[in-house]
């Protein structure tokens, strides 16, 4: 009898003010990777109101949440023991302000609002080497 497979879902927050995305560094795993702000929803969350959750505890931002634009699964390791298949949506959003940004410690030690030509130098976390590039290329179309 095949084991089941367990299943988590994350969102993630392309944040734009103006032409810049907000991208956080990741630490510890991925330490000194820059990815975007967002993270697990939780039973019975919505997505866009776990978005809107998650963006407000690793940054302070209030967003406003726009149209998903990407979607990518990945395989990691479970608190539990095992492994968890993990669904990742990216969604278009928008900040009322620039800040403050207030980060976490525990999961990111810095910020930056990038212009694209910024954001193509920075080492990414591999999950978002693909969205990056689209959220810009989509900014650029006006696909909010």
């Amino acid at each position: 009898m095949p084991t089941p497979v367990r299943v988590g879902v994350v969102v993630g927050a392309a944040i734009f003010h103006g032409p810049e995305l907000l991208l956080v560094r990741r630490v510890p795993d991925f330490t000194g990777r820059w990815e975007l702000p967002g993270g697990a929803v939780e039973e019975g969350e919505e997505l866009e109101e776990a978005l809107r959750r998650e963006v407000r505890e690793e940054t302070a931002l209030a967003v406003t949440v726009g149209r998903p634009f990407h979607a990518s699964t990945f395989e990691t390791d479970s608190a539990g023991g095992g492994r968890v298949r993990v669904v990742a949506i990216e969604y278009l959003c928008t900040a009322r302000a620039r800040g403050p940004v207030r980060l976490r410690p525990a999961e990111h030690d810095a910020f930056l609002w990038a212009d694209r030509a910024a954001a193509q130098r920075l080492p990414l976390v591999p999950g978002f080497v693909r969205a990056v590039p689209e959220a810009f290329r989509l900014r650029l179309l006006g696909a909010e």
